[in-house]
């Protein structure tokens, strides 16, 4: 097994506090990263949280809609755009207080801090590109289970490393010998959690933006599973629906961009049938 690679970490483990600490002073000190600069426009993935919305308003009249992670988040205009933003309660979460001050411009309420510190139930948890940079994924999902209510549904869009040779950015800076075996043995660990359906959520302690200068998820430690994360939440009384975007027009390009997003991204809702 590759020595930087530790499988469901929690948060007390001293790999995950250096770890957490290391990012923590990156993210307090990097310039240029995108999500801290401008407004990120996932407006495609929030028109996939519209039905989900609209079925929860009309059961319950208004409802509370948690982002984690939620940078410089367009969400609130999203919402504007479907005529759902008088009927959602909307909290923002971040875990660096860089986008404190644009986020209360836009957001009902916002957090600074840890995730765990929501109290309140609420009807949908989402996040954007936020879960592989997480460092104990295992624990985090779970909190994120424990703060939904009865019926709601927590949305996760993500890289998915499960395609055979895509390595997460996060290995990159590896020698080609040591890229091959992570490349490996983390096939072999996905193939082998088919067979036994234990979890296997693996985190990279030592990524690349320790490195090396920053690049896109040089800061991706969670080496996310899809299928782990559909398994995870079916065995706790979740049920999982896969999202896609509209098949484009029917010209070779447009289908072979398709199919390789679909391949390396993850989108899933999973809706709570049960206390976790």
């Amino acid at each position: 097994m590759p020595l930087s690679l530790v499988r469901n970490p929690t948060g007390s483990d001293a790999r995950i506090v250096e770890l957490r600490r290391a990012l923590d002073a990156f993210y307090a000190s990097v310039e240029g990263y995108g999500a801290f600069v401008e407004p990120t426009d996932n407006g495609a993935y929030h028109r996939l949280l519209a039905p989900f919305m609209r079925r929860l308003v009309d059961r319950h009249g208004r409802i509370t809609v948690l982002e984690y992670g939620s940078g410089r988040t367009n969400f609130a205009k999203s919402l504007e755009a479907e005529g759902l933003r008088d009927r959602v309660r909307f909290i923002a979460q971040d875990v660096t207080a860089q986008n404190e001050a644009y986020l209360r411009s836009v957001a009902d309420e916002v957090m600074i801090g840890d995730v765990g510190q929501v109290s309140e139930p609420v009807h949908v948890a989402f996040s954007t590109f936020v879960l592989e940079h997480v460092a104990s994924p295992e624990e985090h999902v779970l909190t994120i289970a424990r703060r939904l209510a009865i019926g709601g549904v927590h949305a996760i869009f993500c890289p998915n490393y499960e395609l055979p040779g895509y390595l997460c950015p996060s290995l990159r800076h590896l020698a080609p010998a040591e890229r091959a075996i992570a490349s490996v043995f983390l096939a072999t660990s996905r193939l082998a959690a088919e067979i036994d359906r234990a979890p296997r959520f693996w985190v990279n302690v030592d990524p690349a933006v320790h490195h090396v200068d920053w690049y896109r998820d040089a800061d991706a430690v969670y080496l996310v599973s899809r299928r782990e994360l559909e398994r995870w939440h079916r065995r706790r009384g979740f049920s999982v629906e896969r999202l896609r975007f509209d098949r484009p027009a029917a010209s070779l390009g447009a289908w072979r961009s398709h199919l390789l997003r679909d391949a390396i991204t993850t989108m899933i809702a999973a809706t709570k049938t049960r206390e976790v």
